[in-house]
């Protein structure tokens, strides 16, 4: 019954709820990146979660993220699924400084929310390493090498879900990462 409630009174989302995070991996080198005006469009929601990652990445450098969301991201339903828009490189840039020959974009699809996210940087111009981890490390994906040392890392729960990125990309990738969550 909570669940048929709550989406009954699901909203269109306020800028005033939405947290951009002041921990941020990089540097500010490049354009300017956000899906914080797109998540207060409509069509977006209040109940709506993270149901995917698209990750592209090049032998373990991570170049380009996007988030899929949905209103049932984990029940299993043909739920309507909306891509916000990426950050950094989502397809295979012409060679620079390097061959580029393993780049590929894995879609990672969610068993529930994540909970937490670790990055490091590299450089700003080969890319972050990336860690993906929910309930409680129980799921876990690392793309690249998340150093145990010299990373910034994330927390989310249900109260603060994950919603968005925020940052700086360049015509090479992910210069800054930082997250967004929803003020619940």
């Amino acid at each position: 019954a909570a669940l048929f409630a709550t989406q009954a009174e699901a909203k269109g989302i306020h800028n005033s709820c939405l947290r951009l995070s002041d921990t941020v991996a990089g540097d500010e080198d490049g354009e300017f990146f956000t899906n914080e005006a797109q998540l207060t469009q409509p069509g977006f929601s209040d109940d709506m979660r993270l149901h995917s990652i698209t990750t592209c990445h090049d032998d373990g450098d991570v170049y380009g993220i996007q988030f899929h969301m949905s209103k049932n991201p984990y029940e299993g339903v043909d739920d309507e699924i909306i891509a916000l828009d990426p950050i950094g490189v989502m397809e295979k840039p012409e060679a620079v400084g390097s061959d580029w020959s393993e780049f590929e974009c894995e879609v990672l699809e969610l068993p529930q929310g994540l909970d937490r996210i670790k990055v490091t940087l590299k450089s700003t111009d080969s890319g972050v390493d990336i860690q993906y981890r929910a309930n409680d490390g129980d799921f876990k994906k690392t793309i690249g090498w998340v150093r145990l040392i010299d990373f910034e890392d994330w927390d989310f729960s249900e109260a603060n879900p994950l919603i968005g990125m925020w940052g700086r990309q360049t015509s090479l990738g992910i210069a800054q990462l930082s997250f967004i969550t929803l003020d619940t």
